[in-house]
């Protein structure tokens, strides 16, 4: 039953590591926003602590078996020893009965010639002679169960060193799943950093006040002014704009492994409607429908390509002075690596 509880009490470690890894797998498959990556790094670290604290778990119950492999050692020793001690006994008590029965069979032949004496010397000796027969009996029925006990703790013990191969080898896959993770994660962040460097040098004779890149939870996040790209109230781009998405397009061209989400963003001062642009809304679904065309113009991959408009709800600075809401005002390519490898890890 000890064996049991502690095969159980492993199986269930195991389960919630397990169960871990797949909601793990759930979050990422659905990883497409900051918002997720962040939970997919965050479900990574509680999967690394979650495994320390199985691995201190599987330690202390090894350390446990170990302890308890020990005592079924020695009792494995005493059953020993005593039986040692039970067979010399016995074979002690056999030479007994056979000089006995010698002494018997003496007293038997001379019989006739013995006096009342020798009679009751007879009858002495073969009451010594049962009682060393019982005795005998005794001894050979503790010899058997001695042999009987060794048996079980030989068992037990043979199925502690079972259990603790087990909890070892488990043990030594979950950390190799944890490592393989992490090294995956830890490429992806790698080639956004190469890929935000080549953004860089690409853009290098832009001003930063109209274009930035930066890298952040393993995305690319390249920001460009309305005053790069288009005119107060208008969708259509202009010659600067153009000339900017031409050389983010060579750079993503390049890289035919990311995805790529357009976000069009506004300040939050009203837009007065004219032909079919309503809104902040449509104005900023709009802008980023151009990009989005002129980026597959310049022969991005149509297939690679998200587009959404968030209008004023998603501001980086105060809309209560004129360059906070300049600051607003702007399109935002956001450039994430697949996470191919990733879901192939949590997946096996």
């Amino acid at each position: 039953q000890i064996y049991l509880q502690i095969l159980n009490y492993s199986k269930m470690k195991l389960m919630k590591i397990l169960c871990s890894i797949a909601l793990i797998a759930i979050v990422l498959t659905s990883c497409v926003s900051t918002k997720k990556y962040r939970a997919l790094e965050q479900e990574q670290v509680l999967l690394r602590q979650k495994l320390n604290e199985a691995k201190l778990a599987n330690e202390k119950t090894l350390k446990a078996a170990v302890d308890e492999k020990a005592d079924f050692v020695e009792q494995i020793r005493v059953i020993e020893a005593a039986k040692s001690d039970l067979e010399m006994e016995v074979a002690t008590l056999k030479k007994e009965k056979e000089d006995l029965e010698i002494r018997i069979n003496t007293l038997i032949y001379d019989q006739e010639n013995q006096s009342s004496t020798m009679a009751a010397e007879f009858k002495r000796l073969n009451e010594e002679l049962t009682a060393k027969e019982q005795e005998l009996m005794s001894k050979q029925g503790a010899v058997e169960i001695a042999q009987s006990e060794l048996e079980i703790a030989q068992k037990a013990l043979a199925a502690k060193e079972k259990l603790n191969a087990e909890l070892a080898t488990s043990l030594q896959e979950r950390e190799k799943r944890v490592n393989e993770l992490e090294a995956a994660i830890q490429a992806q962040e790698s080639k956004s950093k190469a890929l935000k460097d080549r953004l860089a040098k690409a853009l290098l004779g832009f001003n930063e006040s109209d274009l930035t890149v930066e890298q952040r939870n393993g995305k690319v996040y390249i920001s460009l002014s309305q005053e790069l790209l288009f005119a107060s109230g208008s969708a259509t781009i202009n010659t600067n704009g153009k000339a900017a998405l031409a050389k983010l397009a060579e750079v993503m061209i390049k890289n035919p492994d990311i995805d790529i989400t357009i976000e069009g963003h506004t300040d939050n001062v009203p837009f007065r409607g004219r032909g079919d642009i309503k809104d902040n809304w449509d104005l900023s679904v709009l802008r980023s429908t151009a990009i989005v065309r002129e980026l597959i113009k310049n022969g991005v991959a149509p297939k690679q390509i998200l587009a959404s408009g968030r209008g004023e709800h998603f501001p980086i600075a105060e809309n209560s002075t004129k360059e906070g809401r300049a600051k607003n005002r702007r399109s935002e390519i956001i450039l994430s690596p697949k996470l191919d490898e990733l879901y192939d890890i949590i997946k096996q």
